[in-house]
């Protein structure tokens, strides 16, 4: 709950929808201590990609509850990668049940145009912090002098040094370590400091970093710790290469480097553009600044970028705005007259009085009302389904259902399991599950059976499917080219067993099950 998300995007918002009678309160998902209870306005889910949210946002359509996501790491536009699957199939499955989207930037939107559909949808700028002029150019002059009194630049690169689909970060900086190499040849000393995660420091990346061609020290991030570089470096070095993950990223890292008193040069794709008075592309020219006492950022532009930044990222705006769109979107989903924002503060000001009835936008005291008897959904654990998501899915009321793909670390209500000898699939029902089995089909469950020391009635999925795909083997290859339409056949005979229940499939894994590309009748041929 300490990420860049929380920090920068939603605790500046939060502060200033107080001034509107909002309250917006944070939670981690998997807090929630009954997510099936529902008593608040409006829910915005934040990187939640996985059956915990698909159940929330189903619950909350369920409650006619207003639901949405904040969108701003594209992990959806990139339809080659079969690594991201579970991803965009998550998107394009959920986006049918939302009320609206955010994002926070105009590139993601434009990213993911192809999924929205009709929904609602708003750039919310992530809101910069206040600044003090007098402060900040105090700030300024002094790490100026710093420069020309020592000969010397305390260069900063700062934030998550990796990610475990695209190479960003530490490796940006590598890649674009011949910029420091034109800094250095200037003749002044320069002295990197990099902070980061733990996890990016693997060896393949600190060997990488050894071949920086400027002295360096790395250290890992807090964000204490960031605030104490910033305040101590001259400039900071941030680098953006051009994916489509990167180039959707909000300004936030040069905002916060400025607004601590640094100098800022980018390299690689302009993300940076709309900075652009304030943003060095070569470092020769910043120090060429420097010794001038003339650099971009300087006493006398401070107003200039204070300007910018409240024209561009005002946090104050940027609550309004998400004020007046939820207003919409709750007068929408209640069938009243839209209302059409405006720039007119006082028209603003007047649709806000209606978002009083907003208590908390985001909600860890939960409360409201849904039957415990009426088990909605069912939730099939695929072959890599984390089991940290057990006691959430339990607390919601759903039933759990392992499919023959799963290594079973789990108790499951319900179990698929081929047979050994034959390959031929089993349905075990746990016996204090057997009363919600459909009648026509409880009369031929076969009691006897025991998984982990826990009952279970059983029979074979030929009762309930006339045709399936029964590989005979549980290896790799085999689960490859049959995922999709074994569970396919999952879903099928769970409609016959419990004809009230909706499935939802829970699946990290990095293969790409469902795209397999197979017919049917070619997977069924390989059994």
């Amino acid at each position: 709950m300490n990420n860049a998300g929380v920090r920068i995007r939603y605790k500046r918002l939060q502060e200033q929808l107080k001034r509107f009678q909002v309250h917006m309160s944070i939670s981690a998902i998997g807090d929630f201590s009954d997510p099936a209870k529902l008593e608040d306005d409006v829910y915005l889910l934040s990187k939640c990609y996985d059956v915990r949210s698909a159940v929330f946002i189903q619950n909350a359509k369920d409650l006619g509850k207003a639901i949405g996501v904040d969108l701003f790491d594209d992990y959806f536009s990139q339809k080659e990668d079969s690594r991201l699957g579970r991803y965009r199939i998550w998107l394009n499955n959920s986006i049918q049940l939302m009320d609206f989207v955010l994002t926070s930037t105009q590139t993601m939107r434009e990213n993911i145009q192809d999924y929205l559909l009709d929904v609602p949808t708003l750039v919310v700028d992530d809101p910069a912090p206040e600044i003090n002029l007098n402060n900040l150019s105090c700030l300024v002059e002094r790490k100026i002098a710093e420069v020309q009194r020592e000969g010397s630049i305390k260069l900063a690169w700062f934030g998550i040094g990796d990610n475990p689909r695209f190479p960003v970060g530490l490796r940006d900086l590598t890649a674009f370590s011949p910029k420091l190499a034109e800094l250095r040849d200037t003749g002044h000393k320069v002295k990197l400091e990099i902070l980061t995660n733990r996890r990016a420091m693997t060896s393949d990346v600190l060997s990488a970093l050894k071949r920086l061609p400027v002295p360096y020290s790395i250290g890992q991030w807090s964000e204490s710790a960031q605030q104490a570089l910033l305040e101590r470096s001259h400039a900071c070095f941030i680098p953006v290469n051009a994916q489509s993950f990167s180039i959707v990223k909000s300004l936030n890292r040069a905002v916060s480097a400025m607004v601590s008193g640094n100098q800022v040069i980018s390299a690689g794709y302009p993300l940076y553009e709309p900075l652009t008075d304030f943003i060095y592309r070569d470092p020769k020219k910043l120090v060429q600044d420097l010794s001038a006492n003339s650099p971009l950022l300087r006493a006398d532009t401070i107003k200039m970028l204070s300007d910018l930044l409240d024209a561009r990222a005002s946090a104050e705006r940027e609550a309004d705005r998400l004020c007046t769109f939820f207003r919409d979107v709750l007068n929408k989903k209640s069938g009243s007259a839209g209302w059409s924002g405006t720039n007119d503060r006082t028209s603003s000001s007047r649709a806000l009085i209606a978002m009083r009835s907003i208590r908390r936008l985001f909600s860890s005291n939960l409360g409201g009302e849904i039957s415990d008897d009426a088990v909605r959904y069912g939730i099939i654990h695929g072959r890599d389904s984390p089991d940290r998501y057990y006691k959430f899915l339990r607390k919601a009321g759903t039933l759990s259902i392992g499919s023959p793909f799963q290594p079973a670390k789990s108790d499951f209500d319900v179990v698929f399991s081929f047979y050994k000898k034959t390959g031929y699939l089993r349905v075990f029902v746990e016996t204090k599950v057997v009363e919600r089995v459909d009648e026509s089909i409880r009369k031929k469950l076969i009691a006897g059976g025991n998984i982990k020391g826990k009952s279970y009635s059983w029979l074979w999925i030929d009762e309930l499917l006339s045709e399936t795909v029964r590989p005979h083997d549980s290896s790799s290859f085999v689960q490859f080219m049959t995922y999709e339409y074994s569970m396919a056949d999952l879903e099928s005979a769970l409609k016959r067993l419990f004809p009230e229940i909706e499935c939802i499939i829970s699946e990290h894994s990095l293969l790409p099950f469902y795209f397999s590309g197979c017919k049917r009748q070619k997977a069924a041929a390989i059994s």
